[in-house]
């Protein structure tokens, strides 16, 4: 039950802190500011989340958990064979953010800022990567059943590069390069898994 919010306003609020420590990184958010931006006093946010970095955590857990299932219903859903829920995939981590949103990806943000040196942390974001590269391969092996990736295609290499390609993907926004520069990187590492014609 730790770490459940209770109520709407804490819900609200968790989601109020993943966007701004999205946007700026754990270091540079400050608690005053942080505690502006979520409309708690101090008292009570240690009450409900703990103290910073435990809400940290809890947002990173958050952002995790929304990135799964947007993938999910991205890889799962729609119309097309499921190579072209993976091509699909690639081409809107390629896009803008949506309105609102942040550029990049609170994960490999976080990954960048915090590397090995936390171990919880670092814990996230395997956990994270690990279930969508779990997902990838999923959609893999059903490209390869349906006959769109060949039966040579090694799996897991294929939804390792995909994953670590979408990682790029964010970092290339983040980093201001244009949807074209993005499109082209998704659109190249497509064309480097064998479709069967």
């Amino acid at each position: 039950m730790a770490g459940r919010p209770r109520t709407f306003q804490e819900s609200d609020a968790l989601e109020r802190a993943m966007h701004l420590f999205w946007a700026q990184g754990y270091e540079a958010t400050g608690l005053t500011q942080l505690l502006d931006h979520i409309g708690m006093a101090r008292q009570s946010m240690y009450n409900v989340f703990g103290e910073k970095r435990s809400l940290y955590l809890k947002a990173l857990r958050l952002y995790s958990e929304k990135s799964l299932g947007k993938l999910t219903a991205k890889l799962g859903s729609g119309t097309g064979t499921s190579y072209d829920r993976l091509c699909d995939v690639l081409l809107t981590f390629a896009d803008d953010p949506a309105e609102g949103e942040p550029t990049g990806c609170l994960i490999v943000n976080a990954a960048c800022e915090f590397g090995t040196k936390d171990q919880e942390i670092a814990a996230v974001i395997r956990l994270h990567w690990s279930e969508v590269e779990a997902k990838l391969l999923a959609g893999v092996e059903a490209a390869m059943r349906e006959g769109d990736l060949p039966p040579g295609l090694d799996p897991n290499r294929a939804a390792l590069f995909l994953s670590q390609v979408l990682n790029g993907l964010a970092v290339m926004q983040k980093a201001g390069r244009s949807r074209l520069d993005r499109r082209e990187t998704a659109t190249a590492a497509l064309e480097g898994l064998p479709v069967n014609v």
